[in-house]
């Protein structure tokens, strides 16, 4: 049968080193509630996307109480139980196709007196390109004048993977640049 999680201790058998965080694209939630998981795992922080303006709602519901912190930038929300500091959008504007992308946001938390920086990230999805490749997707790689349909949309879809590829290098090297311990949690759509 179904069982639903409920809460228990799991924080408490936690060693002093551990950090759990939770990670959740809200717009693919499909109505369900997080609440059952949350409450087993006990995270201590939540990652969440699609959820702009979403803070100040969360810390006024008692069902998420056990988070005294929280912030949001755009899409992006996150519930910390330790403060949070220095939130900003990270944005790039993409060489495959010239637009200005926002795809994380970076916070930086006060772990228990040590700093460490959380991007929540969310790439854009890749539906689209996917979906286009149901309809006889092999015929986009086959030689056809530039103006056919078939070599629009197989440069249409190029294009969609090669920006994620540039927006996903644009993450590595601003991780690599990092001074503080970094942790990715989010939706990569890869």
């Amino acid at each position: 049968g179904y069982k639903i999680a409920t809460p228990h201790d799991a924080s408490q058998r936690r060693r002093a080193n551990e950090l759990v965080i939770l990670t959740n694209n809200h717009g693919q939630a499909a109505g369900q509630s997080l609440q059952p998981f949350k409450n087993l795992m006990t995270p201590d922080i939540l990652a969440l996307q699609e959820t702009p303006g979403r803070a100040q709602k969360y810390l006024a519901d008692p069902s998420y109480a056990e988070f005294k912190y929280a912030e949001s930038l755009g899409e992006f929300t996150v519930l910390s139980r330790f403060p949070l500091r220095n939130g900003s959008l990270v944005s790039v504007v993409a060489p495959a196709t010239g637009r200005n992308v926002t795809y994380a946001a970076r916070f930086e938390v006060d772990w228990n007196g040590n700093p460490i920086v959380l991007y929540s990230v969310h790439l854009p999805s890749p539906r689209g390109a996917l979906l286009a490749m149901r309809g006889g997707a092999f015929l986009y790689g086959l030689p056809a004048p530039s103006t056919s349909k078939w070599a629009m949309n197989g440069a249409k879809m190029q294009t969609f993977w090669t920006q994620q590829i540039e927006l996903a290098e644009n993450l590595i090297s601003r991780v690599k640049a990092e001074t503080l311990p970094t942790i990715l949690a989010g939706d990569f759509n890869s």
